[in-house]
């Protein structure tokens, strides 16, 4: 069987499973797929196949065929994220799609990081407020797929926003180009109202090669929570890591260490050290201590 035929079928597995699945106060977090074939592939094959790199701006055409194919999943996910922030909202729901990262493997088979984001074009939301996915979109010989790469679990009380960009293009993991993903989250959503403001940004580590994209490591560098108190005043708790990767003589990131401290209220109350190093025989990052 080709690798082409497999990665059909698990695609076509992921459509199957997540076909009933929905959000609620966010996007869905499901690895939701849909197969382009026919003139929209060729479309895609022959438009990313003139170009090394990406294209800047993105020919319309081009974003209207990945926001045309965006997996179901995400198009009923964000009409009803957008139906929760009230009145003003309701029938504002929009969706963009702005391509990250091009990988030209071959001349038939590329990969495209794309992030789709929703919003409501109404305007008291459409600047401050919008929910973001990140997906890839690969193109071979035969056909194009666009899968989208959940960052957290699905959760039906979730309420958490989502900001996701670039943050390094130029890295390797085990002799295999790498890119890290920045991802901000946030509480502050229309749906909802509540005492606790929670604000974490996260880095996410992927492998990118001929046959997948692949999250390697997923680290949490900074989390702060406010606490609000009528009474007794506003209480805030901030836990920061720093990130610094240690790298072979091929350029290949082997170690992850992070050194961080929570701080209650301006007060250091603890410091700690994080490692994860990769291991060869597993292929994948391991904490070695903390």
């Amino acid at each position: 069987m080709t690798i082409n035929l497999i990665y059909r079928k698990i695609l076509l597995l992921i459509i199957l499973l997540t076909a009933t699945l929905t959000a609620g106060s966010n996007l869905p977090q499901v690895p939701a797929a849909s197969i382009i074939t026919g003139k929209d592939h060729r479309s895609l094959k022959t438009y990313f196949g003139n170009y090394n790199y990406l294209p800047s701006p993105l020919n319309d055409s081009i974003g209207m065929l990945l926001l045309k194919h965006l997996p179901k999943q995400y198009k009923n996910g964000c009409k009803e994220m957008i139906s929760g922030w009230g009145k003003e909202a309701k029938g504002t729901s929009a969706t963009a799609v702005k391509p990250i990262h091009l990988v030209k493997h071959t001349e038939n088979i590329q990969h495209v990081l794309l992030v789709y984001t929703c919003y409501s074009s109404a305007k008291e939301y459409e600047d401050r407020y919008y929910d973001e996915r990140l997906a890839v979109l690969r193109i071979d010989s035969s056909n194009s797929s666009i899968t989208v790469i959940p960052h957290s679990k699905e959760c039906d009380k979730c309420s958490e926003l989502s900001h996701i960009g670039l943050l390094e293009d130029t890295l390797k993991i085990d002799n295999t180009d790498a890119v890290s993903i920045i991802i901000g989250t946030s509480n502050d959503n229309p749906c909802c109202g509540g005492s606790t403001r929670i604000e974490e940004v996260s880095i996410k580590y992927f492998t990118i090669s001929q046959h997948e994209v692949k999250e390697r490591l997923s680290l949490i560098t900074s989390r702060k929570e406010i606490f609000h108190d009528d009474q007794n005043g506003d209480s805030t708790a901030i836990h920061t890591r720093n990130v610094e990767t240690v790298r072979d003589a091929n350029g290949n990131i082997v170690s992850v260490i992070l050194p961080g401290e929570i701080t209650i209220n301006g007060s250091v109350i603890k410091r700690e050290m994080n490692k994860y190093s990769w291991n060869r025989k597993r292929k994948a990052f391991e904490e070695v201590w903390n």
